[in-house]
């Protein structure tokens, strides 16, 4: 009767864990494919482009300035030091921004897909990348393209940065999802 009553408990247990949803996300395709992340590369390139261009006009100046013979060489060369300092300082700081861009646009990645999971019943997201995190995962579980479509949306809908997925509608096709199972340890 022991035996009866363990083998009924385990699996109970394995089917338990089994009914968890499990899916996993392409995180540089969905970069790739995300609104906000083109919206800031393009943001990023115009003030590269700007930043440029202010400094290539200024060198310009100063180029016709000692070839009309109006600036002496130890002002040029004063001035070509300030230059240069000042577009390292520019530089940096522009290089600092991208980068705090890149991460609030990372940050709020993985708060969309976190609430996309809540709301779409999945106990595990994981990333899967180059380094290989997810070697394999069944189509079933890949949930790249309804995450792209997802956070695209929650992205046109004017409200950039506060809405989530838990304020998106569930999909139609949710139901008809299986959740992927694992196999239980050997």
């Amino acid at each position: 009767m022991k035996k009866l009553i363990i083998a009924v408990v385990a699996l109970v247990t394995l089917a338990s864990c089994n009914q968890q949803k499990t899916g996993y996300v392409d995180v540089a395709k969905v970069m790739e494919e995300y609104d906000a992340v083109k919206d800031m590369e393009k943001e990023v390139k115009a003030k590269t482009d700007a930043f440029q261009a202010k400094y290539e006009q200024i060198a310009a100046q100063m180029d016709a300035q000692i070839k009309a013979k109006k600036l002496s060489q130890a002002d040029a060369q004063t001035q070509g030091q300030q230059l240069q300092m000042a577009y390292q300082q520019e530089g940096q700081a522009l290089q600092q921004e991208t980068e705090a861009m890149q991460k609030k646009m990372i940050d709020d990645f993985k708060e969309f897909v976190k609430e996309y999971a809540k709301k779409n019943g999945y106990a595990f997201v994981l990333g899967s990348n180059e380094s290989g995190n997810v070697l394999y995962g069944n189509e079933k579980a890949d949930l790249t393209e309804k995450i792209i479509d997802a956070i695209n949306e929650d992205y046109g809908s004017g409200d950039k940065t506060e809405k989530s997925a838990k304020d998106e509608p569930a999909k139609k096709d949710a139901a008809k999802e299986e959740p992927v199972k694992e196999e239980p340890k050997k």
